[in-house]
């Protein structure tokens, strides 16, 4: 992206609205605002939608249809420049949700970036086992969605990692003491884990709720 936004500095026209679909803002964001031009405007922008393959081959015209779109505005911001990227976003059939990149950062670090290392972390624990080869022809549809991030590109994640990690690493903490928690509930035989399973599968429900979404799909 920094390289981006240094090429695209020398060629851009005054009065031009730029803007991006990386998973990170703040430090985008402060890039943007370094390099480009001051009679350029910039919208910081994130979809959130995607898949874990990537390229021509596997483009989908109705990936962002009723999906979220962060526009992460600044101060510096023009209305009119907000107003054309989010024709555009409407445009792609998404909804248009505006946060601050810092709150933006914060949050997809808890429900995108926090997911894919929990999915790289499964992947790597089964697969460097020695039963794995045995093991792979019993794992079905459960291994495989919470292993599908796990696919996702190296590059792509390695500079969310680098561009968010104050956040991320805040998440991974409270993911592992919840793991550590759950691992002393196993490893004691409480009966009362239940109480968790009950816990989670009502909040996930409730968030299933409130996304419409159908598991069926």
């Amino acid at each position: 992206m920094h390289r981006l936004l240094q090429e695209l500095a020398a060629v851009l026209s005054p009065g031009t609205v730029v803007t991006d679909v990386a998973s990170t803002k703040a430090q985008v964001i402060s890039w943007a605002e370094e390099l480009l031009p001051k009679n350029v405007s910039f919208v910081g922008g994130h979809p959130m939608a995607g898949r874990e393959v990537s390229g021509i081959d596997v483009a989908d015209a109705t990936l962002f249809r009723e999906r979220t779109y962060c526009l992460t505005p600044t101060a510096h911001t023009l209305p009119a420049a907000v107003s054309k990227v989010c024709s555009l976003v409407e445009i792609v059939g998404a909804r248009v949700h505006f946060l601050g990149a810092a709150a933006h950062d914060e949050q997809v670090a808890s429900v995108s970036h926090l997911p894919f290392l929990a999915s790289v972390a499964l992947m790597n624990t089964v697969a460097e086992d020695s039963t794995w080869n045995d093991a792979a022809s019993l794992a079905a549809s459960g291994f495989r969605d919470t292993s599908r991030l796990a696919a996702g590109s190296p590059e792509m994640y390695r500079d969310i990692c680098l561009t968010n990690s104050t956040a991320i690493v805040g998440w991974l903490d409270k993911y592992i003491e919840s793991l550590q928690a759950l691992r002393e509930q196993v490893a004691k035989h409480d009966k009362d884990i239940d109480e968790i399973f009950e816990q989670a599968q009502q909040r996930r429900l409730e968030w299933q709720g409130m996304q419409g979404i159908d598991e069926c799909d």
